[in-house]
């Protein structure tokens, strides 16, 4: 009896220091399913999932070609080039149209000779020096007190210059608006603020 107490004590402490021994080998979460089978004691470990695999795309495009200070600088000495070969061609073909109009023949044109014509009315009469619109149509109207326009179309001459005056509202001509002043030579043209303008000539001294 004492024999058999002595080996079913070692053998239970054998079976106590190896499930010790095989539970300390084991993490907890490995440990699944625990059980005394015909007096051992039985640990299974946890099956492991197969890992999930991960397909990775990679794309790979054609980048942007990137320009070095040389090639820029390249580029620049091109179009420059290029410009000023055109303003070179377009100079020169300028030059030779005008060396080709050089030897065209200049035609002068035939011009009519200035002669002297009547006036409309053989009574009016344009005198010399100073004089008066009214006064060169008083001959067909003695008693005229104003002028058939007014101030729409007038004549008068200071003996040295000529001026004629000519408005917007006379029968039958369109609206004269000139922007501005004319001035040079013998020739000064005054815009009208009501529209229309007062031309004077200088005339030549002799």
């Amino acid at each position: 009896m004492n024999y058999s107490r002595i080996l079913l004590g070692l053998a239970a402490t054998g079976l106590v220091l190896t499930a010790r021994a095989e539970v300390k080998s084991m993490t907890s979460g490995e440990l699944t399913d625990t059980y005394i089978k015909d007096s051992t004691i039985i640990v299974t470990p946890t099956p492991k999932k197969p890992e999930k695999k991960r397909v990775v795309t990679y794309t790979i495009g054609p980048g942007e070609p990137v320009k070095t200070e040389a090639e820029e600088q390249s580029e620049l000495n091109t179009a420059l080039t290029v410009d000023q070969q055109q303003f070179e061609d377009s100079s020169e073909a300028a030059a030779q149209v005008i060396r080709e109009l050089a030897f065209i023949p200049y035609t002068q044109p035939e011009l009519a000779a200035l002669s002297e014509r009547p006036l409309p009315h053989p009574d009016l009469v344009i005198p010399d020096g100073a004089f008066t619109f009214q006064q060169i149509l008083s001959p067909l109207n003695p008693d005229m007190a104003q002028l058939p326009y007014g101030d729409q179309l007038n004549l008068q001459s200071n003996g040295q210059q000529l001026t004629i005056t000519i408005g917007n509202n006379l029968p039958g001509v369109d609206n004269i608006i000139i922007p501005e002043r004319i001035q040079g030579g013998m020739i000064d043209l005054v815009p009208r603020d009501s529209g229309g303008f007062d031309l004077t000539l200088t005339m030549p001294q002799q």
